[in-house]
């Protein structure tokens, strides 16, 4: 029992934690949207790597079939300018991928967390709620007694008259 709150304190309590349980569900809620957006961003960035290092594995095999044949020293720079500059969009895009992913990993576990402190505030939000009812119903019983004992003091006293 709650003795020390008042029932509109335990009001008051009730309305700045259903505020508060809110602010939480919203914050977990955009938590969650932000980690399907990095989820699908991941994605796009795995698909773009599998697609840079497939056309180096292309070029390389490419290199290797024309090897049979004479190159120019013309050639051989151009191929290996070809080479560095797939080599530097693969890795560019690995780096992309591993750092959305590290991202994704870091929104994922504020998501967690977030979802944790609503989980929380909205217990305590419900044992605010249960506590409310409850002073409620000690209130509504205690002005019951105080009404019957009210009324068995007039039929006391209107006996009392009586008998005299």
């Amino acid at each position: 029992m709650a003795e020390d709150h008042t029932m509109s304190d335990l009001r008051a309590l009730l309305e700045l934690s259903a505020e508060e349980e809110e602010r939480a569900r919203v914050t977990w809620v955009e938590a969650a949207r932000r980690c399907d957006q990095l989820q699908e961003e991941v994605a796009a960035l795995d698909e773009e790597v599998a697609q840079h290092d497939a056309a180096l594995d292309a070029f390389l095999h490419r290199l290797d079939r024309e090897r049979a044949g004479s190159f120019t020293v013309r050639d051989i720079r151009h191929h290996l300018q070809s080479r560095d500059s797939l080599q530097h969009t693969l890795d560019a895009s690995q780096t992309a991928r591993d750092e959305a992913r590290l991202r994704l990993r870091k929104v994922r576990a504020e998501a967690r967390r977030l979802e944790e402190t609503y989980n929380q505030t909205r217990a305590a939000l419900e044992a605010l709620q249960e506590e409310l009812k409850a002073q409620e119903e000690r209130q509504r019983r205690r002005r019951q007694r105080a009404r019957e004992d009210e009324l068995n003091d007039l039929l006391t006293h209107a006996r009392l008259r009586r008998d005299d």
